[in-house]
């Protein structure tokens, strides 16, 4: 089921913490496939003068991983902290109504077009077990799809690369009001803007 739906909304049933706890979880999730992915969204064969030496970016990629295993162990202690919040809070910074329903709709639409993408060029697989929600009242939206393989076109890549910035930034409108009242976002946000940097270098490299 699509996160932003008519289901989706009546699940949460006036519960903003609910609902902005899900939206976070599942950038996790969204996040932790770019990671999954990177080598195959950041090649190592690219070839033409435009592209500069790689050991920095090699060695970037090195780190994301395990930078990344130490960002995720956040996870679940963020979103205790969002389902903790009192809804007047979240009102105050535009996390409730429909202030937050068109929010998660800008996030969505990005992130929508971006599995239907990777769908597209690739053969989709779940690289691992889910981790669980630590409360019922998390609803995670489905996954975005791991990729066993990206079409190797350079242009029919250049697309994902820069949808998935997209849908990164969009997720930002929420977000960065979010960490304001749950501090532990941060690291998120921090890697989150590492990742969609990259995606927007490389894909800029591309045109």
């Amino acid at each position: 089921m699509p996160y932003f739906s008519d289901p989706r909304r009546e699940y949460f049933n006036g519960d903003p913490a609910a609902e902005v706890g899900s939206f976070a979880w599942t950038l996790y999730d969204d996040v932790g496939t770019l990671v999954q992915m990177r080598f195959e969204l950041f090649p190592g064969d690219l070839e033409g003068a435009d592209f500069p030496p790689r050991q920095g970016f090699d060695e970037f990629l090195e780190f994301l991983g395990p930078a990344w295993d130490a960002v995720l162990s956040t996870r679940e202690e963020f979103v205790l902290q969002i389902l903790e919040l009192d809804p007047l809070r979240l009102g105050s910074y535009g996390l409730t109504g429909p202030e937050l329903a068109l929010k998660l709709a800008s996030w969505q639409a990005s992130r929508d077009l971006l599995t239907e993408l990777l769908r597209r060029f690739g053969e989709g697989e779940e690289p691992q077990e889910e981790e669980r929600p630590p409360s019922s009242r998390i609803r995670p939206a489905e996954r975005i799809p791991w990729m066993q393989r990206i079409a190797n076109r350079f242009p029919a890549l250049r697309p994902i690369l820069i949808t998935g910035k997209v849908g990164l930034e969009r997720a930002d409108v929420a977000l960065e009001s979010l960490v304001k009242l749950a501090p532990l976002g941060d690291r998120l946000v921090e890697l989150k803007k590492m990742v969609e940097s990259g995606l927007g270098e490389l894909a800029d490299r591309m045109e």
